[in-house]
């Protein structure tokens, strides 16, 4: 359980971490305005990004635990 939280914090800091790192763009030149990154982020890696960090495991668990707390009232 430890060891996947630590996975999903390891991927929200990478998402974090990948809104202020430069790029290259097609003419050769490095892009360091943050605005511009976060756009080519966005239009990029950034919903890959997401889906990976989303912790499937987590929301399952919960809902199950909350179905069966259901059951015994």
């Amino acid at each position: 359980m430890v060891v996947d939280l630590l996975v999903d914090v390891m991927f929200i800091v990478d998402i974090l971490i990948n809104f202020r790192t430069t790029y290259v763009n097609k003419n050769d030149e490095v892009v360091s305005h943050p605005g511009k990154i976060a756009l080519n982020y966005l239009r990029g890696w950034f919903l890959i990004d997401v889906v990976a960090a989303i912790p499937f495991d987590l929301l399952l668990f919960g809902s199950q635990n909350d179905e069966s707390s259901n059951i015994w009232k």
